[in-house]
């Protein structure tokens, strides 16, 4: 009697991971990998056997979204391409692990993109900036002067209550994020959610500035209220992103997001050699070398003082031996 060949659709070992996965997922990561999946992989490999993708066609599916994916075909940003390869890399995972299925390896496959560029407030923006939110220091000004001088990101700003402010010891502790995600199964319905941050590093002690002191001590809260509103109940992540438009397009500033403060706090870091690895702890990044792929590009101008500075240590030193 003939066997029954059994066909393993890449769509139903999807399924299977999905639950799989559930248990070590928070809800946000559930709902933004199984959108991902369905936007990207599925209309290519859905009706596929997993056992006959090989490495080449998915790494040739990748490569086709890196120059023509999205709505405008105009290539899919660096950080959806990662989430899409860090995806279809745990799927087959499980698909040889835990199914015992013979599949291609992907170890090697990755996401080459080039960087997004990113916008920076100039010092004078900046300055400017700052002196706005001072002169009227509501709760949501004194949260842009947070970003600009802690990186915080918008969602850990939004769940951030008076009790996760230590003024005595002039730090703050970053231990939740507040978002708005899809409800699961719902397309058009979606709910504030507050959990922990993005990975283990970015429950983190950020140090207060001595600038920013007096700005937290004016408009001091009780421990049980959100910094942003003054109130018991949290500002949404979307109203401060409003806010901030709103805020530097009267100072005729153009292209300003919540992400713009945080590239602005670390650029200016960099800038005053900060080093690596404190920066890396303050903006909260699961990794160094995330701080160095995305801030640390030093002008030829910055390398050159850095040598001149070794030479003129090298003969000091030369000298002190003599």
């Amino acid at each position: 009697m003939r066997g029954i060949f059994v066909r393993y659709l890449f769509k139903d070992i999807f399924t299977e991971w999905l639950e799989y996965r559930r248990g070590d997922l928070k809800e946000s990561s559930l709902i933004k990998y199984r959108n991902i999946v369905k936007t990207y992989l599925l209309p290519c490999f859905a009706d596929k056997d997993i056992r006959t993708l090989s490495y080449e066609k998915v790494k040739e599916y990748i490569e086709e979204l890196r120059q023509s994916g999205g709505r405008q075909r105009k290539g899919l940003s660096a950080a959806t391409l990662r989430t899409i390869v860090t995806v279809i890399k745990s799927i087959f995972c499980y698909a040889s692990n835990t199914k015992r299925l013979k599949v291609a390896s992907l170890s090697d496959l990755k996401a080459d993109s080039k960087q997004k560029e990113y916008r920076v407030l100039t010092t004078t923006e900046q300055i400017s900036l700052e002196e706005e939110c001072r002169e009227k220091l509501t709760h949501k000004d004194a949260g842009i002067i947070l970003m600009l001088f802690t990186g915080i990101r918008i969602g850990e700003l939004c769940a951030l209550k008076w009790s996760d402010i230590d003024l005595k010891n002039s730090s703050i502790n970053i231990s939740r994020t507040l978002q708005r995600i899809q409800t699961e199964g719902e397309a058009a319905k979606t709910k504030i959610v507050e959990t922990a941050p993005k990975s283990q590093k970015s429950i983190r002690q950020v140090p207060i500035t001595s600038n920013v002191m007096p700005v937290l001590e004016k408009i001091k809260g009780q421990p049980g209220e959100y910094l942003l509103s003054g109130k018991s109940k949290a500002t949404e992540p979307r109203t401060m992103q409003r806010y901030i438009k709103s805020l530097t397009e009267k100072l005729s500033m153009k292209n300003v997001t919540c992400h713009t403060l945080r590239h602005s706090f670390a650029t200016r870091c960099v800038e005053y050699r900060v080093d690596t690895k404190s920066l890396s702890e303050v903006l909260g990044h699961s990794s160094v070398q995330i701080t160095m792929d995305r801030y640390v590009h030093p002008s030829m101008e910055m390398k050159k003082k850095s040598i001149d500075l070794m030479v003129k240590g090298m003969y000091r030193k030369e000298k002190v031996v003599e």
